[in-house]
């Protein structure tokens, strides 16, 4: 029989604050750099052989309309709350897998040596893995190079190389100028 214990950490996992707790270190998980020790390491090896291409693609989805929420980025990318819904039940019942069931050992075992912060860094060495793969789609090569065409790669380089110019455009930029554009 299961004691009153086990009732309290089941009580505790439907708690609202567990899960808002949980879909934020997700969050920062999936931003954070992994900084794993052994047991996390094996923890998010076991959720990269585990989970498939279309895990990752819940994954960045799910991440991609999570960040979309942000009133700063809102405009830009304004995310359909129905279509987002099905991304997040997704989400949940991808994490719930990886931890329940295809790595429940690991998980335990990550979080009994090294704390809850273990769950964190394997959810970001996944999440890094996940957004990889979508790295090298050549759309979105062209988007994340589109900035290139606004730089002064002159300017830069003679910032790089301690000329006079790149010193001097350091301080306008720092007062929300161009540097020497604006002169």
């Amino acid at each position: 029989m299961p004691s009153s214990r086990s009732f309290a950490r089941v009580r505790a996992a439907r708690s609202p604050g567990l899960r808002s707790g949980l879909a934020a270190l997700l969050l920062l998980a999936a931003a954070a750099p992994a900084h794993a020790g052994p047991y996390g390491d094996v923890l998010a090896r076991c959720m990269n052989e585990r989970m498939s291409d279309a895990d990752r693609v819940v994954m960045i989805k799910w991440f991609y309309g999570a960040l979309g929420a942000h009133p700063e980025v809102r405009e830009l990318a304004p995310i359909d709350e129905k279509k987002f819904a099905p991304v997040s039940k997704a989400m949940g019942e991808l994490v719930q897998r990886l931890m329940v069931q295809d790595c429940r050992t690991e998980t335990a075992a990550a979080v009994k040596n090294e704390g809850m912060s273990s769950i964190e860094s394997a959810f970001s060495a996944v999440g890094q893995f996940a957004a990889r793969g979508l790295l090298t789609n050549a759309a979105v090569i062209d988007r994340i190079s589109d900035y290139a065409k606004h730089v002064d790669s002159a300017a830069i380089g003679r910032a790089l190389l301690g000329g006079d110019e790149g010193a001097k455009a350091a301080p306008d930029a720092a007062r929300g100028g161009t540097g020497t554009a604006d002169r």
